[in-house]
């Protein structure tokens, strides 16, 4: 038998979070990613195939999302 243990963020209205991915970090699996900045305005999205590492972006404090 084997036992897996799965942690799922949730913000304050029980919501799931987005995994947030920053740039350098691999991509976990193949999608397209949106960045956001520290406002969390998207400023796009680009296509990582797993492994692939995240682009550098313009602003500092900038993430990436899973989109799809």
């Amino acid at each position: 038998m084997h036992v897996f243990f799965v942690t799922v963020h949730t913000n304050s209205g029980g919501e799931k979070m987005k995994e947030k991915f920053r740039p350098g970090e691999q991509a976990p699996k193949t999608g397209d990613y949106a960045c956001y900045d520290e406002q969390g305005r998207c400023g796009g999205t680009t296509h990582l195939e797993k492994g692939q590492r995240f682009p550098a972006t313009q602003h500092s404090g900038s993430h990436y999302e899973l989109e799809r």
